[in-house]
């Protein structure tokens, strides 16, 4: 494999990195928590935090403590939820996470060849 080879495949899957992270961008998640749904979070598939709503309700200084611990349960799970639909779309893109590290050992294998 020759050098304007592997250069055409390193180039590749940056734009095939670059296409994926376009698309997951457009991905966007909500997750609800407390009791009846007092907070919301949403994510897109760049894990970034897009909104954040909270009733009015929790923000009694009284309930600081529980405003804390619904926020951080939300957050946990907008980011499981979304690294999980990132999991499925990358195993949909072309051969997935092995398609991709499939053609890094090509990569490496041929740089090897030419030692």
């Amino acid at each position: 494999m020759g050098v304007f080879s592997q250069l055409k495949q390193i180039k590749d899957l940056k734009s095939q990195a670059k296409q994926m992270q376009a698309q997951l961008s457009t991905i966007s998640e909500t997750v609800e928590v407390g009791w009846s749904d007092k907070i919301r979070l949403t994510i897109n598939g760049n894990q970034k935090f897009t909104k954040i709503e909270v009733d009015q309700n929790l923000l009694n200084p009284d309930k600081k403590n529980k405003l804390e611990e619904l926020m951080l349960e939300g957050a946990n799970k907008a980011v499981e939820k979304v690294q999980k639909i990132m999991a499925e779309q990358m195993m949909k893109a072309e051969g997935g996470l092995s398609g991709v590290l499939g053609k890094l050992k090509d990569l490496d294998k041929a740089q090897g060849e030419q030692k």
